[in-house]
């Protein structure tokens, strides 16, 4: 995870960097939410609690 840098100053483009920023990485966090998939279906609950179940008291064979 990066660091991010804090500009402290009274200036007001310190301010203007600082929301620029903020918009960046806001932006950047609606890009990584829109492109996140799906990964599990879990359309039927019931399913998958039984594969779950079989998964727990499935015998130890290695």
């Amino acid at each position: 995870m990066k660091k991010k840098k804090k500009l402290h100053c009274g200036r007001s483009s310190c301010k203007e960097k600082e929301k620029k920023l903020r918009e960046r990485d806001s932006k950047a966090a609606q890009i990584a939410m829109v492109s996140i998939k799906r990964r599990i279906d879990f359309s039927d609950g019931l399913q998958v609690e039984r594969d779950l179940i079989s998964i727990i008291y499935a015998p130890n064979r290695l």
